[in-house]
């Protein structure tokens, strides 16, 4: 996965050199993946191992069956299993099209619950023999998902499935937006490229309207020869939202902080955290975790559970010693989250300090 700075990187304007974006791109991409976390006040977009989109080295994998919401996040997003199978009102579908020269951009599905918002949109070819391909993937080599081979390169793996040309396209948030935060890309059957972008918008609104930038680039002209907005309404779907907050405050006395607060919203996609601590001792804070605290969520047994890439890994400064952080866990029954296992963890030397049992109590949304 890669963020919303990274794909307006890859589209870029036109007169702007594409290999050195592209460059740039990848050694961000390389430090990303080395830690789940940075510094405070930083997002980062956890790295779904399956797309294996982000360097040279790398196999875009294909995929034969139909891409939607379901395997966009069980899989790509490392979310898990989801409820949405209960829930088919909550998704939307072929929400908005537009089109450039042997090309159809299609919003196939969207969700929107009030926290997390996800696109599932499809570049499929206008004209027979053409094969799509994200522009940020020149240069990679490709395979079929699942195969475990070498991969080949893309000309010449579409060379032996049938395609006579092979063109470079693009998806991105529009230039003024703050709702996407990171997005992959993988492959159909037909030439067809699958881009997925998720985000958290800012507020609640019960109407999210989303503008995309779709391109289409050429590798001789090094740049972008046409591009169009993809603009389109989502409605917001909260009414399986569930609430929860912590019973009491937590303390750390090994990292010298305390939680204060713990908001838990349970939907049918995930579990969102929100997690706000006070640094009681901040030399010993400094000291333990190097800055680098975080908190991570056990099972019964003491595993870690599944996180997810959307809503998590950011850590805000809010002044006067204290913090936010927003996670994202597999979502399940209320009952699974009447006590949450909370273990507070140094990211960058990967130490584990205590583990507190909180108690949860569900609360007006």
């Amino acid at each position: 996965m890669v963020s919303k700075d990274d794909f307006r990187r890859a589209l870029g304007e036109p007169d702007e050199a594409f290999v050195s974006r592209v460059n740039e791109t990848l050694s961000s991409l390389r430090l990303q993946k080395e830690g789940k976390h940075m510094k405070k006040a930083t997002r980062i977009v956890a790295l779904a191992a399956a797309l294996l989109l982000l360097s040279a080295a790398a196999l875009a994998a294909t995929n034969p069956e139909w891409f939607g919401l379901d395997r966009f996040l069980r899989y790509y997003a490392s979310m898990g299993e989801n409820r949405l199978n209960k829930h088919p009102e909550m998704i939307e579908t072929s929400l908005a099209s537009c089109e450039l020269t042997g090309v159809r951009f299609t919003v196939n599905e969207a969700l929107y619950d009030g926290i997390g918002v996800y696109l599932v949109v499809e570049a499929a070819p206008t004209e027979e023999g053409v094969m799509f391909v994200w522009v940020i993937d020149q240069g990679c080599k490709i395979s079929a998902a699942g195969s475990g081979g070498p991969g080949l390169a893309i000309d010449e793996y579409a060379k032996r499935n049938g395609f006579t040309r092979v063109e470079y396209v693009n998806v991105a948030p529009s230039a003024d937006s703050t709702t996407f935060d990171g997005g992959g890309c993988v492959y159909e059957n037909g030439g067809r490229a699958v881009f997925l972008l998720f985000g958290n918008p800012e507020g609640a609104p019960e109407t999210l309207n989303v503008t995309l930038d779709c391109g289409l680039y050429s590798p001789e002209k090094n740049g972008f020869v046409e591009r169009a907005p993809l603009s389109f309404p989502l409605n917001l779907h909260s009414e399986n939202n569930h609430v929860l907050k912590n019973a009491q405050p937590a303390e750390y006395p090994s990292v010298g902080v305390r939680v204060d607060s713990v908001t838990l919203t349970v939907t049918p996609v995930a579990a969102y955290a929100s997690i706000e601590y006070t640094v009681l001792d901040r030399e010993l804070m400094l000291r333990a975790t190097d800055d680098g605290l975080v908190f991570e969520f056990l099972d019964e047994n003491g595993e870690r559970l599944k996180p997810g890439s959307v809503a998590g890994g950011t850590v805000e400064d809010l002044g006067d010693g204290r913090y936010r952080e927003m996670e994202t866990i597999e979502t399940g029954d209320l009952a699974s989250f009447a006590t949450l296992r909370m273990r507070a963890f140094d990211c960058w030397n990967k130490t584990r300090f205590e583990t507190v049992e909180i108690r949860m109590v569900e609360v007006d949304g």
